[in-house]
């Protein structure tokens, strides 16, 4: 698991770039889905970010928890709410030490 979440973004973020450069119909058609689906319906786009950030724990999604840290500060969330998403998912399948390593409630306080 990564220790500098806001790092792990950019480093992520810059080989997407390289994949939408090799892959640009499937990144547009991925990029699609992802907003249609964080749209603000019955749930906010936060709401939404958060729920998101839940499963990637839960998965185990290093990539996923990076990203969806980033768009749920970016939509507002506090560090309280991004902490609560992340040990509220555990339900006794791991520890909070397990999943979020040292860095995910902290990873809330850099707004980007």
């Amino acid at each position: 698991m990564y220790e500098d979440w806001p790092e792990t973004t950019k480093v992520l973020s810059a080989q997407l770039r390289n994949l939408r450069g090799g892959v640009p119909e499937v990144m547009k058609a991925f990029s699609g889905i992802a907003q249609t689906a964080l749209a603000p319906k019955a749930l906010d786009s936060k709401t939404k970010e958060l729920i998101a950030l839940g499963i990637g724990i839960a998965i185990r999604c290093d990539d996923c928890i990076a990203f969806h840290i980033k768009a749920a500060v970016e939509r507002g969330a506090t560090p309280q709410e991004i902490s609560d998403a992340g040990h509220g998912n555990l339900h006794g399948r791991w520890s909070v030490r397990d999943v979020c390593k040292p860095c995910i409630c902290s990873a809330a306080t850099v707004r980007s």
